[in-house]
């Protein structure tokens, strides 16, 4: 038995594949932060220069050999630690009650810092990740959970 013309046209068209897009709170979160600083990021960070050097080097020739010695070297303070500006406007934004306490105990809590050498110069970098961010202030009652939650189910 052959199918016309008109029992083709009539088969369903094939399916597509469901794309399920899930959000979660970190992600409104996120969002926002993107917001306040204009690109997504994963960690927020400062960094300046604490300290340089120059040097003046010689050479010198005896016969078929020449040598190089440094003469003098200059050593140079860097600059002062920048303020996490970031970091307040985005507390600004989420907890503008938060005590001074309450501050330390978040840089405490939540800064890595590393020292490294670039050109002659030494540099300190402060980094936040925001995913941990995001934990505590859920842990400390800053945000609601609950709230980021329902908000995700909304945009999903």
């Amino acid at each position: 038995m052959t199918k016309s013309k008109s029992q083709k046209n009539l088969l369903p068209p094939p399916k597509k594949p469901i794309v399920v897009i899930s959000i979660t709170p970190y992600d409104l979160f996120k969002k926002e932060i993107s917001l306040i600083i204009g690109s997504i990021v994963d960690d927020i960070s400062i960094s300046w220069k604490i300290l340089g050097y120059d040097t003046e080097s010689s050479s010198m020739s005896l016969g078929h050999s020449s040598f190089s010695f440094i003469e003098s070297i200059r050593i140079y303070n860097g600059e002062i630690e920048p303020e996490f500006v970031i970091l307040n406007e985005i507390l600004e934004k989420f907890c503008p009650n938060i005590t001074i306490l309450r501050y330390k105990k978040l840089l405490n809590d939540l800064v890595k810092g590393e020292v490294y050498c670039d050109f002659g110069e030494l540099h300190a970098k402060k980094v936040i990740n925001l995913k941990a961010l995001f934990e505590w202030l859920v842990k400390y009652e800053y945000l609601n959970l609950l709230e980021y939650q329902c908000k995700a189910k909304a945009n999903s």
